[in-house]
Order: structure tokens, then C-alpha cells, then sequence
């Protein structure tokens, strides 16, 4: 992967090996002119199920922003839950540190940083990108 992909999805795609999908990243994608003028910026991120999400991952050599960050994971943790939903699984994923098995964590902006926390009270559960490893925030 390029650089640029790395940055961006590297720490999402880390957090992926828990979800039960697998999830191809098409640097190759081509989007119609209407929807981004520069398509070196966009990549594909593709479910099992077949659907395809575009992520922005900038420009190369450029310095990913944590809100950059955010978008681009936010928008690749829709897609794996709605393929795990298509897969059968449950979408209550990652599970919530707290109460497993009753709602997923979300992903959310905290003191520069993108965390996994509990929907429900906005526990910090851990930094994106260590999710697998149980790393505190």
C-alpha cells in the first residue's frame, strides 16, 4: 500500500483482525470526475458482500490530520459492520468493553486522538489501531 493508505487506514485495518471480515483496499480505483478531481486522494475499501466504500486518504507525502483519520475509519467501520450484518454476524461490533454482547464501541475524537469508547457513556476504551492489543487510550 501506498504511504498515504498506510497513514490513514493502517490503524483501522489493524483493529479489523477482530471483526470476522476481511476487507480488500483497492488502491487502483478510478472515481468518476464528479465525485473527486484527484483520484490518487481516494481508495476503495471492499467487503466480502461486495460493496465498496471510497475513503479519502489524502494527498501523497501530505500529514494525515486526526480528523482525516477519523472520517476514513468511521466511514470503513460502517461498512464492516453492515457486511457483518449481510454475513449473519452480530453488528455489535467491536463490542463494547463494558457491556459485551449489548452494543457496539463507536469511534470518536478525544485529546487528539481517535478512541474506540462505550456508545452509551463515552468511555475511552482505546486508541484506534489498538483495539487487538488492549492498549489504554
Amino acid at each position: 500500500m501506498r504511504p498515504e493508505t498506510v497513514a490513514v487506514l493502517g490503524p483501522i485495518l489493524r483493529d479489523l483482525a477482530s471483526s470476522g471480515v476481511d476487507v480488500r483496499v483497492d488502491e487502483d480505483w478510478q472515481p468518476s470526475a464528479r465525485h473527486d478531481p484527484d483520484p490518487s486522494t481516494t481508495v476503495m475499501v471492499w467487503t466480502p458482500d461486495g460493496s465498496g466504500t471510497g475513503v479519502l486518504v489524502g494527498e501523497p507525502g501530505a500529514p494525515v490530520d486526526v480528523e482525516a483519520l477519523y472520517l476514513a475509519s468511521d466511514a470503513v467501520h460502517d461498512a464492516v459492520v453492515e457486511a457483518r450484518w449481510a454475513m449473519g454476524l452480530s453488528t455489535a461490533w467491536p463490542p463494547c468493553a463494558w457491556h459485551p454482547g449489548g452494543h457496539p464501541m463507536i469511534l470518536r475524537v478525544h485529546d487528539g486522538k481517535v478512541v474506540w469508547t462505550c456508545s452509551t457513556v463515552g468511555t475511552v476504551a482505546c486508541c484506534l489501531g489498538d483495539l487487538c492489543s488492549g492498549s489504554p487510550a
